[in-house]
């Protein structure tokens, strides 16, 4: 390698590294932010575990998104979950009947927005459902 490619080479490395090092200090968390945001969901979720069991027994949870709102849901009722696990393909309005009626948390207009945002998060959401009406995702 000569000597002017060794400097561009270099040169390179160091746009690449200052790059990096850019994006990292805009993803940075503000770690009492994240630990007020962390607080603020234990409460929550004690706060609803009160009223309907803990979670994987009464409620599921999943994140939307990195470091996103917890979309919480009670365990389906019966009927609810019968009528769900009674089709013979549940498209993603299906789906989103399923769980509409199990959303405790967020609101379930921000809770629709959510899914609208982020929708594989329904699919993940309905089996989360469904596993504390005793289905087995694994067969």
């Amino acid at each position: 390698m000569t000597d002017e490619q060794k400097s561009e080479l270099a040169a390179l490395r160091a746009e690449r590294e200052e790059l990096r090092r850019q994006r990292e200090a805009r993803d940075a968390v503000d770690p009492v932010k994240a630990e007020r945001k962390a607080l603020e969901e234990e409460k929550l979720i004690l706060g609803l575990e009160e009223k309907h069991g803990r979670v994987g027994v009464g409620l599921a949870m999943v994140r939307c998104g990195v470091d996103g709102t917890l979309l919480i849901g009670q365990k389906p009722h019966a009927a609810t979950y019968s009528k769900f696990h009674d089709l013979e393909k549940a498209d993603m309005k299906a789906i989103r009947e399923f769980i509409a009626p199990c959303v405790v948390s967020p609101a379930r207009e921000i809770a629709s927005a959510l899914l609208d945002e982020f929708p594989g998060v329904a699919d993940k959401f309905a089996i989360e459902l469904a596993k504390l009406c005793g289905f087995d995702p694994k067969g």
